[in-house]
């Protein structure tokens, strides 16, 4: 069995990591990544000496594969930076540096899983380090997405037969979150004002940085998935 999960970029300070599943209560859950600050440091920071000749620089985005011991086992290009060097420093540096925390079945045993990552480079600037960006990431989300998306919240979703909601959070370059937007409404205010101020109260992050300083980010969170999202507008 293989859980599939997407973290995509949107725009050049954008950016999302959410989960692909839908609140249940079996453990069954997609693969994260463990010590991403870390990791992707070394990835972006590992330029491509024919990049840094050529003055190339761009966003690759690659389908990669996770073992169930949380490593990288494979890694393909599927949208390419234009450039050779940059597109095979990152498949070869989520293979070398990545590391996940695996994804669980149903009774919590560590699965495959494969989800979608992307690697931004920006060329050196003058102190010769390469300047990287890195979107919020979310601290402990099952627990506050538990608060924000309650027995309440669910019953009532059941009951409008809505199903579906996204809201769009401002994280402050402390983690904190600082605004909360509807962008798809769960079609009552009193829910949608619910969920902010639950998320607004609950929910941490680790702050969006650029070339090691950290800046105002923003983060989506879907009810229930991206999945169920994509299913709805498609119909």
């Amino acid at each position: 069995m293989i859980l599939t999960r997407v973290a995509a970029i949107a725009g050049i300070l954008v950016a999302s990591l959410t989960p692909a599943y839908a609140q249940d209560e079996s453990r069954a859950r997609g693969a994260m990544p463990k010590d991403i600050v870390a990791w992707a440091r070394q990835i972006q920071q590992d330029y491509p000496a024919a990049a840094l000749r050529n003055a190339e620089q761009g966003i690759v985005i690659m389908r990669i594969v996770i073992g169930s011991d949380g490593r990288v086992r494979s890694c393909e290009v599927t949208q390419t930076s234009e450039s050779e060097a940059l597109d095979q420093a990152a498949c070869r540096g989520m293979v070398d540096y990545a590391r996940y925390e695996p994804a669980r079945d149903h009774s919590g045993k560590p699965i495959a899983d494969s989800t979608t990552q992307s690697v931004r480079y920006i060329l050196p600037d003058g102190d010769g380090m390469a300047r990287s960006f890195m979107p919020p990431l979310p601290i402990e989300m099952d627990r506050w997405r538990e608060l924000a998306f309650d027995a309440e919240f669910e019953t009532r979703m059941r009951e409008s037969g809505n199903g579906t909601a996204l809201y769009a959070l401002t994280i402050d370059p402390e983690g904190n979150v600082s605004g909360c937007g509807v962008m798809q409404s769960s079609g009552s205010s009193e829910l949608d004002n619910g969920v902010c101020r639950s998320l607004f109260k609950n929910a941490e992050f680790h702050p969006s940085w650029v070339h090691k300083e950290s800046v105002n980010g923003f983060f989506a969170v879907p009810y229930p998935s991206y999945e169920a999202l994509r299913t709805v507008r498609s119909q």
